[in-house]
């Protein structure tokens, strides 16, 4: 039961902070959480060494013409952080975000990812169409890989276990985990 977890409450903020709406995905760099808002269309960060907390809009539309991290976003859904790097999945795009020198660059998806895990500083797995798509970095931009995993998906959330990629699949008594990562030539397996 949840009692066994802890106390369950409501985070606070000062007044004036980021509104949320739809908060989609969340993930934390250790010091700030960061939450894709779907609502908002945004990215919030929320510093937890304020007291009270506040949030702010890290990335998105609302911030001063100039700001490398003023960007329209197509309601973000998919969310994840690695070392100083910050990646967001829309409906129209995924972003890489370097936080310790704000610029963000794109790349251009067919559909919205709804999750995002990161591998390394240069391979990404998400889930996109009910399958998982690699994306990896060469040559100077994102690009995604040909190999597609959809093997009995849809799928849902996922989590890496040292180099396992563990996905749960939707309408499914089993979850699945993926090997091999990185080749194009992955390895399935159930669990139940």
């Amino acid at each position: 039961s949840i009692s066994n977890w802890g106390t369950v409450s409501t985070l606070s903020f000062a007044a004036g902070g980021a509104a949320m709406s739809l908060p989609a995905g969340i993930t934390s760099d250790g010091t700030n959480i960061y939450v894709a808002n779907s609502g908002g269309s945004n990215i919030v960060k929320i510093d937890l060494t304020a007291s009270p907390y506040t949030a702010s809009e890290y990335a998105g539309p609302n911030l001063l013409a100039g700001d490398p991290l003023k960007i329209t976003f197509s309601a973000p859904t998919a969310i994840t952080c690695a070392s100083s790097m910050l990646y967001v999945g829309d409906n129209l795009r995924l972003y890489a975000i370097d936080m310790s020198a704000p610029s963000a660059d794109s790349l251009s998806l067919t559909s919205g990812l709804t999750d995002l895990v990161c591998y390394n500083s240069t391979t990404l797995f998400g889930v996109r169409d009910n399958c998982i798509y690699k994306y990896y970095f060469f040559s100077g931009a994102w690009n995604e890989s040909s190999t597609v995993i959809n093997y009995m998906g849809p799928f849902f959330g996922m989590v890496f276990v040292g180099t396992d990629l563990y996905a749960s699949r939707a309408s499914s008594t089993y979850a699945q985990v993926v090997t091999n990562l990185t080749s194009d030539a992955l390895a399935f397996a159930d669990f139940a």
